[in-house]
């Protein structure tokens, strides 16, 4: 078990920060595309895009890197790496310095998990990835600006305001440590809260026990995002991102 003291966090204003991100949102809707079976929400969504897809000629290569969204989306597009990329201009010039290495790396384990451990499957990306990984990872670049230009951001549009009007509420809502500590504990069921000692309680798999400073939390909100709520830990940020609708909905 993981513990973080919030004892010098009672106003929590200054460490808590929210990221909203067309990037992000707009690598969840790609693994809502290629999933067998989308939320209900998104269906119509879902058949709209595909459409839209067709007429701007990128259809085939949507289903090309498909398998890289089919079970989430590649580590690249995490949040606590990508809440700074806004725009088009932004996505470009992220991917462009992302190392070809991470870049590879990232690729390989969506298709591990695309398999679900079976070796029979061999998507046609593979054979490109061993061949060319630089071509691969351009062919992705361009793919994926075109489709947050031409078809996302109409989405985006919509989705905006919603995600910003989350945000307000959590700026008006979470001002203490244990505001705070109740949302994390009713988000993710392995954060625990003690409200008497302020302190956030992770659980870990191997029953490990150990104290872990943090600087900042960092809540994503989404509404494309519909695995359960997730964290992550990176140095002393704390990651939390989850669909609005798990904290709404009762």
């Amino acid at each position: 078990m993981i513990t973080i003291g919030l004892t010098k966090m009672q106003d929590m204003r200054p460490v808590v920060r929210y990221g909203v991100s067309p990037l992000f949102e707009m690598a969840v809707s790609l693994h809502t595309l290629s999933s067998q079976s989308p939320p209900v929400q998104h269906y119509n969504w879902v058949k709209q895009t595909i459409d839209r897809l067709r007429q701007e000629n990128l259809y085939r290569e949507f289903l090309y890197f498909s398998p890289l969204f089919m079970e989430s989306t590649p580590r690249f597009f995490d949040p606590d790496a990508t809440d700074h990329v806004k725009g088009v201009d932004d996505l470009y010039e992220y991917l462009l310095a992302l190392p070809q290495t991470e870049f590879v790396e990232g690729v390989k384990d969506a298709l591990l998990a695309a398999k679900k451990g079976s070796v029979d499957i061999i998507f046609p990306i593979e054979k490109g990835l061993r061949d060319d990984p630089a071509v691969i990872k351009s062919r992705f670049t361009l793919l994926t600006a075109s489709y947050l230009q031409a078809v996302f951001m109409a989405k985006w549009e919509e989705l905006a305001p919603k995600l910003v009007a989350e945000v307000e509420w959590a700026e008006q809502g979470l001002s203490t440590a244990n505001d705070v500590g109740a949302l994390l504990q009713r988000l993710v069921p392995e954060i625990g809260y003690d409200e008497e000692n302020s302190q956030l309680l992770i659980q870990q798999e191997d029953g490990t026990y150990s104290h872990q400073d943090i600087a900042d939390i960092v809540f994503q909100p989404s509404l494309f995002f519909s695995t359960p709520p997730r964290y992550s830990l990176a140095g002393q940020t704390l990651h939390v991102t989850y669909n609005i609708n798990s904290r709404t909905v009762e």
